[in-house]
């Protein structure tokens, strides 16, 4: 598509764009919240003059006077730059803002503006400023992610149970509503939950299970795999939501302790895989219907 978005979404409301590029513009995020901003303005209509004002104000009115057409000209103009006005700072808004994701059973590299690597799990997603990252680096992340983060001043990732800030080190974080796992596999991280901090060295992990419960674990393996997901004495209700977030499915359990803890690594692209594992190594038993799953014991 044309680097000049602003151009081509001026050509779409003169009808000037041809059928092939209507269809590059399909689904665009941009393109959509544009549309709505027009469809909004389209609504605008000054209150109906009601008749007892309408005639205070033909009294009142100077026969010998009427408004010049350089009047009513400058009038209009003024009133389409403040709309070009305020649409293009949206439009800047809307473009620093970047949003990655993944579907079902994907796994994605992305590299940030400093070189910073974050794998993205299947079924997450991240944003960030693009324009402020230099003076800001922030991500917002739901889901889950491995983050290879370069040297160069804090960096700070935002999720729904709290935040991680780091300099440079690697790290993963699991998160799932307002549970998560940070593990760290290099350097340090500190994580924020509520009015507690704490620091993570290699090999430490931090497990959060609601806003007042939280655990430290460690854990011997260092080497992340991508298309993995790793679990060291988790909840199974912690395993669960990872796997119903990953896979978009929806797990029950009948009869099932899901306090119980899990250590062991699971596909994030093979469902099936996945809950093989989970049921061997917790002596459980599950049926399947599309995606609807059932744990029992065996």
């Amino acid at each position: 598509m044309n680097d000049n978005r602003e151009d081509i979404f001026i050509r779409w409301l003169n009808n000037e764009l041809t059928e092939g590029e209507l269809r590059e513009l399909d689904g665009d995020a941009e393109f959509e919240a544009f549309k709505k901003i027009n469809a909004e303005v389209e609504t605008w209509k000054l209150p109906a003059l009601e008749s007892e004002s309408y005639e205070r104000l033909q009294a009142k009115k100077d026969p010998g006077h009427s408004a010049k057409w350089y009047q009513t000209t400058y009038l209009k103009i003024a009133a389409s730059l403040v709309f070009v006005a305020t649409l293009a700072i949206y439009l800047v808004n809307l473009r620093s803002t970047v949003r990655i994701e993944t579907a079902t059973g994907e796994t994605r590299v992305v590299m940030l503006p400093d070189s910073t690597k974050i794998t993205l799990a299947p079924s997450s997603f991240i944003t960030y400023n693009n324009r402020k990252w230099v003076q800001n680096r922030q991500v917002e992340l739901e889901g889950s992610a491995y983050f290879d983060v370069v040297s160069g001043g804090n960096f700070e990732v935002a999720f729904e149970a709290g935040t991680v800030n780091v300099l440079g080190t690697e790290f993963e974080i699991k998160s799932f509503g307002n549970q998560a796992m940070i593990s760290c596999y290099d350097g340090e991280v500190s994580v924020n939950h509520g009015q507690n901090t704490m620091n993570l060295v290699r090999g430490k992990g931090l497990r959060i299970d609601n806003e007042d419960s939280f655990e430290q674990f460690q854990f011997e393996n260092l080497t992340w795999q991508i298309g993995y997901s790793k679990f060291q004495s988790s909840p199974l209700a912690f395993v669960f939501s990872s796997i119903e977030s990953t896979f978009n499915v929806t797990i029950e359990t009948e009869a099932v302790d899901e306090n119980r803890k899990f250590t062991g690594t699971h596909s994030t692209t093979d469902l099936d895989e996945a809950l093989q594992v989970v049921s061997q190594v917790m002596n459980l038993k599950f049926a399947k219907d599309r995606d609807h799953i059932i744990f029992s014991p065996n």
